[in-house]
This record gives C-alpha cells, structure tokens and sequence, in this order.
C-alpha cells in the first residue's frame, strides 16, 4: 500500500497547497475591497451602473467579479440589485488594449496566474522525483532521507524561490498601487482586514517552510540509514511531516550521546 505517497501528498505538498489557496483569497479579498474604494471615491467611475448599488451587493458583485477574472482573464460586472441590474465590461483578458489601463488589476491577473502556475510546477516536479525514488512506505528511512534531499535540489529551490518572488511582487506591487490611488485597507471593516492580514501570515509562513525547511546539514543517501525501518504510527501519515521526525531523531542522537 503505497503509505508514503498518501502521506507525500497530505503533509509534505500541504505548504504549497496553503499558498496556492491563501493567496488566490488574499487576491480577490485585498482585491476586491480597493476596488470597492476607488468605485465609490470616483462617481464617474462606472456611473449608473455600479453606484445605486448598496455596499453589501457592490462587496457580492465585486468578489464574483474578481473570482471570475482570476480563473478567465476576463474583468465583468453583472449582478442584480435591490435599485436594478448593474453591468459593466472593462477588458476580455489582461493582455488586451492598453497595459496601462487598470493595470493593478490586470497586474493581479497576471501575478496569481504566474504563483498558481508555480505552485503546480513544484506539487509535478515534486510528485516525478518521489515517483523516480521508488520508496513506497511512509515507515521507511529511504522515504525520509529522500524528502530530505528534495529540499536542498537545485531545482526545487529554484522554483520555491521564483514562487516566492511573484508573491514579493505582487504585495510590493499592491502597496505602491494604494500609496498612489490613496487607498487605505484600514478603511476596510476590521474582520475583512484582520482576516487579510492572516492570509498573508499564512503564506508567509509557508514560504518560509519551503525555502528554509528544517532538514539536517549531512547528506544521507549512501549511508546505513536508508534502509531502516521506522515504527511511526499510523496517525502519523497525516500529521507528522518529515522534517518534525528528522528534528525528533536529531533530539534523540544528542540524548544518547549525553
């Protein structure tokens, strides 16, 4: 029974799904609330056909709008208000007209297209190396030495590292946008802007276990170990990541030899 693969893919990968998922709802969160700002500074900005929107469906329309543009390209607001129907086209896809023209958002487009593409760029090459190693059991030192020097490959720090460089630029990008519209996320109601501010802790913090894991400085392949066996409990194909039980056996070396 392939318990290494379970366990690969639902405690290992588990960083680059939280990255993939937190920040596609940073996006349309952080998104969304600008948008709602610039909407109602700017009357003339859409017009009739977004003002005579309350807050509560404007904040509706524009999450479904930003979700939509996220998976299509394309930016449109169609939704049913209490006062009438709101439509309103802006771009068919990021690429098309001007660039300079609701650039953030196109910007936004572009940056969660590049850090999803990413994500699912280190989950494939990740799943063909565990695949070419050939270690079947979540209970076996080969699997643990392996996730190991997976880490410190050239080539999945490269991609961890260019991962973290779009979300870099899409925060830097974000920030300079709200210094140059005047935009403040305080503005925001405090649940919203809390809840952002987790979000992006989240990804963070999952960056940084991508990028500075916690796997022992020797190398372990041609050594004894790889052929032990260890008794982890079967709870543990869920919860225990390989780099807790590297720590967990790094503690016990020190105890034996002190």
């Amino acid at each position: 029974f392939p318990t290494a693969l379970i366990h690969f893919l639902c405690v290992e990968l588990v960083p680059v799904y939280v990255i993939g998922f937190y920040f596609y709802n940073l996006v349309v969160n952080d998104g969304s609330a600008c948008f709602m700002q610039v909407v109602r500074r700017e009357p003339g900005f859409g017009g009739r056909h977004i003002n005579h929107l309350s807050d509560v469906e404007l904040q509706l329309c524009v999450q479904h709008a930003f979700h939509s543009m996220l998976v299509s390209g394309q930016f449109k607001i169609d939704c049913k208000g209490s006062q009438g129907e709101a439509h309103v086209d802006l771009f068919d896809s990021p690429f098309e007209g001007n660039f300079s023209d609701l650039q953030a958002l196109r910007m936004a487009i572009i940056g969660t297209w590049f850090t999803l593409a990413m994500c699912c760029l280190l989950v494939t090459y990740s799943l063909l190396c565990f695949a070419r190693e050939g270690s079947w059991s979540f209970r076996s030192a080969a699997y643990l030495v392996f996730t190991w020097d997976l880490e410190q490959r050239r080539s999945y720090r490269v991609l961890g590292f260019l991962l973290a460089a779009g979300i870099v630029g899409m925060v830097f990008h974000s920030l300079m946008v709200k210094s140059f519209a005047k935009t403040s996320m305080y503005s925001v109601d405090h649940v919203r802007f809390l809840k952002m501010q987790f979000d992006l802790a989240v990804v963070i913090y999952s960056v940084k276990l991508i990028l500075y894991p916690g796997t022992p400085v020797h190398r372990w392949q041609h050594t004894p170990i790889s052929h032990i066996r260890f008794k982890r409990h079967i709870v543990h194909i869920f919860s225990q990541s390989n780099d807790k039980l590297g720590a967990f056996l790094l503690d016990a070396l020190w105890r034996a030899n002190h």
